[in-house]
């Protein structure tokens, strides 16, 4: 009796292009790719997302209802927050989800979308 094989598989080493940014490059300058990675600084997000993890962010994928989007704000200060409903149609909220931090509306604090999260990269051992 002989086994074989049915496909000859072999998966490459996963290889992240994605160039590692501050929010301080980012304050004054677009990013520079589709895709980058940021470290968080702040624990707006926590617990989900607590400060110092990295997170990986797409500029071309859409804001939805629950996911974490990064705004700036009309002061030119960069936030991560989860993008929610507004009240009033056209609008939308920024969310922390820690009760510490503030949630942003996208008309009185004259938020702008700047990327949408694509994943969160776990640290290296």
């Amino acid at each position: 009796m002989t086994t074989e094989v049915a496909h000859q598989v072999s998966q490459g080493a996963v290889r992240l292009d994605a160039p590692l940014l501050t929010l301080d490059a980012l304050m004054t300058s677009p990013p520079p790719s589709t895709f980058f990675r940021t470290t968080l600084v702040d624990d707006a997000m926590a617990p989900e997302y607590a400060r110092g993890i990295e997170v990986l962010w797409s500029t071309t994928r859409t804001p939805k209802i629950g996911r974490l989007v990064l705004v700036r704000d009309q002061h030119g200060r960069l936030h991560v927050r989860q993008y929610r409903e507004g009240r009033e149609p056209g609008t939308w909220l920024a969310a922390a989800l820690h009760l510490a931090y503030l949630t942003l509306h996208s008309r009185d604090d004259g938020l702008t979308v700047l990327a949408v999260l694509k994943g969160v990269l776990e640290p290296d051992d």
